[in-house]
């Protein structure tokens, strides 16, 4: 692939909130499949349950929502970077506190219901233990009901606004197209 093609990509893709929110959808989607009240395990599959797998996959889908709220806002204030380095981490307590996510009010225990997702990314969802003892936790299902509500409320509003660079930043001729999910379509038109 030609070399400035990918910097450009690179650099469009940066600058696109709807990246985020699209892998946010499929990681959704994915933990749907993987939801034990709905597709238990199957007395054939190797395993017991698939809860910790459930809960990464939902831990990461309210991540990359969170970021994609977090570049959403930074885009439309002008910061730069879209997403600054700080949030280069796996706490969604720290990103749901942030300046930028104000907008989406979240209540204490919002923040407490992602908070208690975010050891499944970080090892939960992929080890039988963490690195200490102190990082332990007690691999538990948490309330659908909450996340549910949660999603239906913070997805929309990320939704209604997102937005993928093509070709490359406005800077380097590339523009800016929106999603309009009731059409399945990308356009050309803000919302």
């Amino acid at each position: 692939m030609d070399t400035a093609y990918k910097e450009r990509s690179f650099l469009a893709s940066q600058e696109s909130s709807g990246g985020w929110f699209i892998q946010a959808t499929g990681l959704h989607a994915a933990a749907e499949r993987l939801d034990r009240e709905k597709h238990p395990a199957q007395d054939d599959e190797p395993t017991l349950s698939f809860l910790s797998e459930h809960q990464l996959l939902l831990g990461l889908a309210f991540e990359n929502l969170l970021k994609g709220f977090i570049v959403l806002v930074r885009l439309k204030t002008g910061q730069k970077p879209a997403l600054p380095r700080d949030c280069y981490v796996h706490k969604l307590e720290a990103l749901a506190t942030r300046v930028e996510c104000g907008e989406l009010a979240l209540t204490a225990d919002k923040i407490m219901f992602l908070s208690r997702l975010s050891p499944y990314i970080k090892w939960a969802g992929r080890y039988p233990i963490p690195r200490k003892s102190t990082e332990l936790i007690l691999k538990v299902s948490g309330s659908r009901v909450v996340e549910q509500n949660l999603w239906a409320r913070i997805a929309p509003l990320l939704c209604k606004r997102v937005r993928i660079m093509k070709g490359g930043l406005e800077s380097m001729g590339g523009y800016r197209l929106y999603l309009d999910l009731e059409t399945r379509t990308l356009n050309n038109t803000s919302p």
